[in-house]
């Protein structure tokens, strides 16, 4: 889809059956500008929560009809076992790509944001997060922080120090 509609970003993201731990669709999109890559983004994060009340709802609905018996809602917001594995091996992705981009050389983070973006599952918070680590464990320098930001700015360069080709983790 990237190739054929001459798109310079494209990802995706899941969207579960109700009443199964099984792919419906997969809800793809494309875009020329890396600021869609990141709206995208902030969208699925916001909806994640909706879906997941949506599907808890459905299957306890599905098991009141199949037992005949009421069950006591307690309003459990706890993400799927899948979902959080789903997440964490998403996340690991991230940093594995981080580190192949960033190996060819500084980065700007408005180019690096999107790229990243691009993995299903994994939001802005997550980069920050991720970056954050690696500068605090001695593996990224990032230039136009203020002493106590923690946020890249999207002028902010991200360079490997020297040395750093190991994992996150």
């Amino acid at each position: 889809m990237r190739a054929t509609g001459s798109f310079q970003y494209a990802t995706s993201t899941r969207i579960l059956k109700p009443l199964q731990e099984r792919t419906y669709f997969h809800l793809v999109y494309a875009t020329r500008h890396p600021k869609g890559v990141e709206k995208f983004r902030d969208v699925e994060q916001k909806t994640f929560a909706e879906q997941q009340s949506v599907r808890q709802k459905a299957q306890r609905e599905h098991r009141e009809r199949k037992s005949g018996q009421s069950e006591i809602d307690f309003g459990s917001d706890v993400p799927s076992g899948t979902f959080q594995a789903e997440r964490k091996e998403q996340r690991r992705k991230a940093e594995v790509r981080l580190m192949s981009l960033l190996k060819k050389g500084p980065m700007r983070y408005k180019t690096l944001q999107p790229r990243i973006l691009e993995l299903p599952l994994v939001w802005n918070t997550d980069l920050n997060e991720i970056l954050a680590q690696g500068r605090r464990a001695g593996q990224f320098e990032i230039t136009g922080l203020g002493p106590l930001e923690r946020k890249p700015k999207k002028d902010s360069i991200i360079r490997l120090k020297p040395g750093s080709r190991r994992s996150l983790d």
